[in-house]
């Protein structure tokens, strides 16, 4: 590898979300831990903590989804689904947290499925079938609303952040394989701003071009 090739990598940096104030101490070790030899480092991937202004500490239920909405806001096209925060546990423990629009867990997850059926139920939205094939294809169409129904979120060890930042940057994982690789639990902070409305209008609209698809094949 050529010597602009490794100047140019060396130039990576990764934001990491604070949702705690560091002391000097606390924020050397913190940065010792997540930046240790891992299995596959990459070294030309390096951290940059964006610190939290409050002397309370914030938490992810509460801080993390608005903080993620304005970095995406802040970023505008050029903002990746996904970024990298980080609690008073992940400095503790010496981790960090994934979090992101996982479009698995988000679209085609048991949980997704469940919250289709419910709203459907709720709103009176005659479903031609409850198998997987028509739920599968429901999916499909309503991706779109979905997937804006909140942010996935799970915790992982040490510097694994590296490799799953460069994974989910060339979509070669999905955060929920990652949180779920570390034997970590996957979870949704939902966005209290969701179109529920919308939502159920394209639902009605995807059910409506499905029987219409059914009856011309009869």
């Amino acid at each position: 590898m050529s010597k602009g090739i490794d100047k140019a990598l060396e130039d990576t940096f990764v934001k990491i979300y604070m949702l705690t104030k560091l002391t000097k101490a606390e924020e050397k070790n913190f940065l010792a831990a997540i930046t240790a030899p891992d299995v596959e480092p990459l070294e030309w991937v390096k951290p940059e903590l964006v610190r939290w202004g409050s002397d309370a500490d914030g938490t992810v239920h509460d801080d993390l989804l608005p903080l993620y909405k304005k970095r995406a806001a802040e970023e505008g096209k050029d903002a990746r689904p996904f970024c990298f925060f980080a609690d008073r546990q992940s400095v503790e423990e010496g981790g960090t947290i994934v979090a992101g629009r996982d479009w698995y867990t988000l679209c085609h997850s048991e949980e997704a499925r469940r919250l289709m059926l419910e709203r459907a139920d709720e709103h009176g939205v005659e479903l031609p079938g409850r198998d997987r094939r028509v739920l599968n294809g429901l999916e499909r169409g309503l991706e779109g609303e979905l997937v804006k129904r909140g942010v996935v979120w799970g915790r992982e060890p040490g510097p694994a952040w590296m490799l799953d930042w460069a994974n989910l940057d060339v979509v070669n994982m999905t955060l929920s394989e990652i949180v779920e690789f570390h034997g970590g639990e996957v979870q949704v902070l939902i966005e209290p701003e969701w179109d529920v409305e919308m939502f159920v209008k394209r639902l009605r609209e995807e059910v409506e071009k499905m029987k219409g698809k059914g009856n011309q094949e009869k």
